[in-house]
């Protein structure tokens, strides 16, 4: 349970900051030079998502604990705010 509440807060902390250094689309800007410079930033915030559910979902089949859906849905959440769609429309 630890482990997942760790990973909770690491992706509650991380996630913002890592969103700060994808920059926005400026109208000028072509959307495939755009992924080239954000790509790596966005992979990062997916990944930081993406491990924080899974691993919590898999805590909380094993362990059982409530708290770790919360993470689980946490991670979802980021993958959701942070879908390839809503980083170029922002």
């Amino acid at each position: 349970m630890v482990i997942g509440l760790v990973l909770g807060v690491a992706a509650v902390v991380e996630a913002p900051l890592l969103m700060r250094r994808v920059e926005r689309r400026s109208s000028e800007m072509d959307e495939g030079e755009w992924w080239k410079r954000v790509l790596p930033w966005a992979v990062l915030v997916w990944f930081v998502g993406d491990v924080s559910a899974t691993i919590s979902a898999i805590l909380y089949m094993l362990a059982g604990q409530a708290v770790l859906l919360l993470v689980t849905a946490l991670g979802l959440g980021i993958l959701i705010f942070a879908s390839p769609g809503r980083l170029r429309d922002r």
